[in-house]
């Protein structure tokens, strides 16, 4: 957050405490995926239309769920070559690492407004569920359990179509 590496950061906290750190203890910093700062050539013609489209702006007004599980129940659906379009009030760095890991995507966002981001997500190559999870555990990240989304948890969109969420309602209390 302050542009320090971990590693030197536990460093000095360790030099002030007066305690020694074994320097292979201390995680390395490798630089986060960045979204591309220009529009990549498979996003360069203009009239670029996803396949499917999100709208988490409502969701980010309340901020009363995580749009994480719709995003990726949406990308999970992408065949290759096609693309989806979400649109968020922050630029999503967390999803970029987390894209990076699960492979077979490419993305960018571009800033539309002070408080509306538009994210493309393109499939590349067709990983099932079972293939993305063999990458987490080869990365060390996540369980080795097949789990399911359960029977409440919302669908992916149909291709062509635009998800709106609406906020949940919230009680008053008198």
């Amino acid at each position: 957050m302050t542009g320090v590496p971990v590693s030197e950061l536990l460093q000095r906290i360790a030099a002030l405490a007066g305690v020694q750190v074994d320097a292979e203890a201390t995680p390395s910093h490798k630089p986060l995926p960045l979204s591309s700062p220009a529009r990549p050539a498979w996003a360069a013609e203009a009239n670029l239309t996803p396949e499917r489209d999100v709208d988490l702006l409502p969701m980010d007004q309340t901020l009363d769920a995580d749009p994480l599980p719709l995003v990726i129940r949406v990308i999970h659906a992408l065949q290759p070559g096609q693309v989806m379009r979400f649109r968020h009030k922050w630029e999503p760095q967390p999803f970029y690492d987390l894209w990076t890991r699960m492979g077979g995507l490419k993305w960018f966002s571009e800033q539309r407004g002070a408080d509306e981001w538009w994210v493309w997500v393109r499939c590349t190559a067709w990983l099932s569920l079972q293939q993305r999870a063999q990458r987490f555990r080869s990365q060390g990240i996540g369980s080795t359990k097949n789990q399911r989304p359960s029977p409440s948890s919302p669908r992916a969109p149909a291709a062509g179509s635009t998800v709106r969420l609406s906020p949940r309602p919230r009680r008053v209390l008198d």
